[in-house]
Formats: structure tokens, sequence, C-alpha cells
């Protein structure tokens, strides 16, 4: 795979694609996901129990203990943060501990993933993978909501609640959603004139869009996400498909 740098404007209208996808959901997704999550990880218990040996359950059990104390860490911090957020106040939220205990969740969620329930090639075995891979989907919308909520969070505190409200807005207006593949050879241009239309509008002010640019940059303390990594890529192989 090459590793030929990408357009730092295009870099970070990709970042703000999957930002506003977090951004245009309702906090109340917290609780969906963290729901789900419970019920997927009571039917890996009932597998655990039932085919599972001794030895498997001991390592189970000890791997999921620590799991649900980091997951609770996690909600909790975000339910505070999100709250604060719906009255436009900026969290204090301690966002480097919100993502130690995030990477807890994520490495103890590979590792209880990857426990040999049964053999390979076994239908029990083919269920627990299955498992794991729906609460997958759940982790990530966790993770991509944390990173929203930091970065809502930061443009509050840099531009306020009404120009950080206004800014939100004109990102879920002009950023494109999702193209096909037929329309590939629109995606960069489309990003780029959606970047032009939000610097204008941030432009309104003194030193706005750099603060934007910045916050976007990377969006410390949180890593680049998965979706953004494969969306890059993409771009750099030319094989867009619906980003």
């Amino acid at each position: 795979m090459t590793t030929q740098p990408i357009n730092p404007t295009l870099r970070a209208a990709i970042k703000l694609r999957h930002l506003s996808d977090a951004l245009r959901s309702d906090w109340s997704l917290i609780d969906q996901a963290k729901q789900r999550m419970d019920e997927k990880l009571k039917q890996a218990e009932e597998l655990a129990a039932h085919q599972g040996d001794a030895a498997f359950r001991t390592e189970f059990d000890g791997q999921l203990v620590q799991l649900r104390s980091a997951q609770r860490q996690v909600v909790d911090l975000l339910r505070n943060a999100t709250d604060m957020l719906k009255t436009g106040a900026s969290p204090e939220v301690n966002w480097p501990h919100m993502q130690e205990h995030l990477q807890q969740v994520s490495t103890r969620f590979q590792e209880m993933a990857g426990l040999p329930l049964a053999a390979p090639d076994s239908a029990g075995q083919a269920d627990w993978q299955t498992l794991w891979q729906v609460m997958g989907a759940d982790l990530d919308a966790i993770r991509g909501l944390c990173t929203a909520a930091y970065f809502k969070a930061r443009l509050v505190t840099e531009l306020g609640a009404v120009d950080a409200d206004a800014l939100t807005t004109t990102i879920l207006h002009h950023i494109p959603h999702q193209f096909s593949i037929a329309e590939a050879e629109r995606y960069e241009r489309d990003y780029l004139d959606a970047m032009e239309a939000i610097k204008a509008a941030a432009g309104k002010k003194a030193n706005l869009w750099d603060r934007v640019l910045n916050i976007i940059a990377g969006a410390i303390p949180f890593e680049q996400s998965p979706a953004e990594r494969v969306m890059m890529q993409r771009w750099v192989d030319g094989a867009k498909g619906a980003l």
C-alpha cells in the first residue's frame, strides 16, 4: 500500500465527515449502544457457561469484570459530558482519563473475542465470533461519540456555545455524507468545496478557522478512528467506494 500524503484540507474534511456522523446523532445512542452491548455480553456469558471448559470460564470471567468496569467509567464520563453539552456548557471532563478507559475496553474486548470457546471450525466458535462482531459495531459507536463530545466541548470552549452551535450546523450542512462509487470523481472537489464553505462561515470572526483546524487536527486525546484510516487509505489507493 502506498503512503502518498493526503491534502491536509481533505484530511480535515474526512475527519469532519466522521465527526459529523456522531454529531448528527442523538446522544441517546450512548444508552442504546450500552444496552445492546450488555445484552450481547450476557449472551457471551451464557455461551461461556454452556460450552467453555473450566479454564476458558476462568479467563472469560476475569476479563469480563475488567471490561465492565472500564465500560462503566467510559459511559459515566460520556454521559456527564453530553449532559453538560445539552445545556450549552463546556464540560469539565478528564478526557485523557476517558481515553484510558476506552483503550482498556478495546483491549479487553479484543482479548475476549480471541478466546477459543470451541474448535475453530465448530458452530459454537462461529456463534462466538459473530457475537463479538456485533458488539464491535456498538463499541465503534461509543468511540465515535466520545470523539464527537470532545470535539463539541472544544468548540464550545474556543468559540462559545452560540458560535459552536452555528458552526456545527454549518458543518452538518456542507460536509458530504455519502457518495456511490459512480460519483467517485466528485469526491475530492465536493469535500474541498465543503471545507471552503465552512471556512467562509468561520472566517467572519478573526482567527476562528485556524482555531477550528487546530481542534480538528488531532482530536487529541482521541486517536484517529478506524473509519478515518480506511477512508484516507482509500483516497490514497484510488478505491474510494462508499466513504
